[in-house]
């Protein structure tokens, strides 16, 4: 799943880069897909599996956009 959350961000950049000079709108919105989902990864990152099983906060976190985006933003602030 890691795997898969990394490729699509990557493609996601990848076609805001090359849409850039097309639309500026669907290249902003690509960017914007893949900071979401940077944020879903992190948050996919940080479960720590108890007795073999992890527990996802799938209705708190990997659907809510602002739990996403929030978490992508604190990671900018950190590592930026």
């Amino acid at each position: 799943m890691v795997y898969n959350i990394k490729v699509g961000i990557l493609k996601k950049l990848e076609g805001a880069r090359k849409t850039i000079e097309i639309d500026l709108d669907i290249s902003a919105g690509l960017y914007t897909y893949a900071v979401e989902e940077l944020g879903k990864l992190l948050l996919f990152k940080r479960i720590r599996p108890k007795s073999g099983k992890c527990t996802v906060e799938y209705s708190k976190e990997f659907v809510n956009h602002d739990k996403k985006f929030e978490t992508a933003f604190d990671y900018f602030q950190e590592n930026v």
